[in-house]
């Protein structure tokens, strides 16, 4: 480019057949990017494509906007928030096929594949009330999008129709900063006070259960017996002490190859069927930290 940045090529495009696909995420360590990588990265190769990591550090990243022209398809993984007007307008005119990961991004217009659908909330809930939890309280400390507001109003919407009431705490963290940070402090304050009086408490995502597991057990209590905690999504949360009830991630290879043979056929092609694309259907994994629960 004329300032001296580096473009691709687009002359280099599927040269010898091979479609040239970017994961365009945020430019932060997360587990949640690791595993849509491998992923990726799997499906791509079998299916005669390549996929390079392009890493962005805010909206207005002169690398955002370079890789949604620059490649056959992109893969993208959204800051936290509200994504700028201009940005949904410039995705409306982008030649380029475009998913979007672990957001919700259908009234933008954009396919978007998830991994744990909003319904996965009820299936956590039942298990919590089926351990005679009544008292159930939500934490999140992840910054707002679609999926966090809308993994809230499902557990709302199951605690109205068991006629219960809990408490929600919602202290999200500044972007890029350390979500278990935050839910440790957030946690430990919450337990000070309300301990004795909450059965169980459900995790919005696992970093945040993580960060409350330690706060529970530092203030001298055991998550499990009394308080039972459970994350929604889960990773790590299975080799941590006590392992981490949550749902179970499943194979979402399936989904990503039909976005890959779509970004095959486009630009021309549009995208066909729901613009959610996630599992019907997640698999509950009960651990250690919802077990032996005892009522106060």
């Amino acid at each position: 480019e004329p300032g001296g940045r580096l473009e691709v090529r687009r002359m280099t495009h599927r040269e010898g057949g091979v479609c040239q696909l970017a994961m365009l995420v945020p430019a932060f360590e997360s587990t949640e990017v690791q595993v849509w990588q491998a992923v990726l990265a799997k499906s791509a190769s079998e299916n005669n494509c390549s996929m390079r990591m392009v890493y962005y550090a805010h909206w207005d990243d002169p690398t955002f906007m370079r890789t949604l022209k620059g490649f056959d398809g992109v893969f993208l993984m959204p800051l936290p928030g509200t994504p700028p007007q201009e940005i949904i307008d410039y995705l409306a005119t982008v030649e380029r096929p475009v998913a979007v990961l672990d957001h919700n991004w259908t009234t933008y217009n954009v396919p978007s594949l998830r991994q744990f659908p909003l319904t996965g909330v009820h299936k956590l809930m039942d298990h919590l009330y089926a351990l005679g939890c009544r008292r159930i309280a939500c934490m999140n400390v992840q910054p707002e999008d679609p999926i966090v507001l809308g993994r809230i109003q499902q557990w709302r919407l199951w605690m109205a129709r068991h006629r219960l009431q809990g408490p929600l705490i919602h202290e999200p963290v500044e972007p890029f900063s350390q979500p278990m940070d935050g839910a440790y402090n957030t946690a430990q304050q919450f337990f000070a006070d309300h301990a004795d009086d909450t059965d169980a408490l459900l995790c919005l995502t696992e970093a945040t259960a993580i960060g409350a597991v330690r706060a529970l057990v530092d203030s001298g209590r055991q998550p499990g017996p009394d308080v039972a905690i459970c994350a929604i999504n889960g990773q790590v949360g299975r080799y941590v002490v006590p392992s981490i009830t949550s749902l179970a991630r499943t194979d979402v290879s399936p989904l990503v190859t039909t976005c890959i043979q779509w970004m095959q056929q486009s630009p021309v092609t549009p995208w066909i069927g729901p613009l959610m694309v996630e599992e019907s259907d997640t698999p509950l994994a009960i651990r250690e930290s919802t077990e032996g629960w005892r009522p106060h």
